[in-house]
């Protein structure tokens, strides 16, 4: 009998209660005390040695013997010189420009110009163009179809 009152006196104490923080358009709403609003600029980056990357960006310019490994966003193009590398498991809403490197696509991204270089893509592409060396992985998503090996 005891064990039942002391059972039902847990469920009757009050939880404490979870508040929700959303951010629409940079305007934060509810309980964001301890939510920080990034309200900054993204950058461009010009990318000479190799980088990690998980923040929001503008864009980015690969240059030769330097990778950027981006698992955040990208707001604008992303230019690949020749001899530099670029891994994506984040987002790109703008294009990879590929001029002789190589990328490597696990995240989403809106296009990829291939001018050379290689490219592999496991993650989705809205478009592919040009010419260079592309493989997909089956279940990529590129050109709007399902990659089926």
């Amino acid at each position: 009998m005891r064990f039942v009152f002391a059972l039902t006196l847990c469920f009757l104490a009050p939880w404490p209660a979870a508040a929700a923080c959303n951010i629409i358009n940079g305007e934060a709403y509810g309980d964001c005390s301890n939510v920080t609003i990034n309200r900054d600029t993204p950058i461009f980056l010009e990318v000479r040695e190799d980088h990690h990357e998980s923040a929001i960006i503008a864009g980015a310019l690969v240059f030769p013997n330097a990778t950027l490994f981006l698992r955040g966003i990208s707001t604008g193009d992303i230019t690949v010189q020749v001899g530099g590398s670029l891994e994506v498991s984040g987002m790109v809403n703008g294009r990879i420009i590929n001029q002789g490197g190589n990328v490597r696509i696990e995240g989403t991204v809106d296009g990829l110009v291939m001018a050379g270089g290689a490219a592999h893509i496991s993650g989705g592409v809205t478009s592919v163009s040009g010419h260079g060396t592309v493989n997909c992985e089956p279940g990529a998503g590129v050109n709007g179809q399902p990659q089926l090996g």
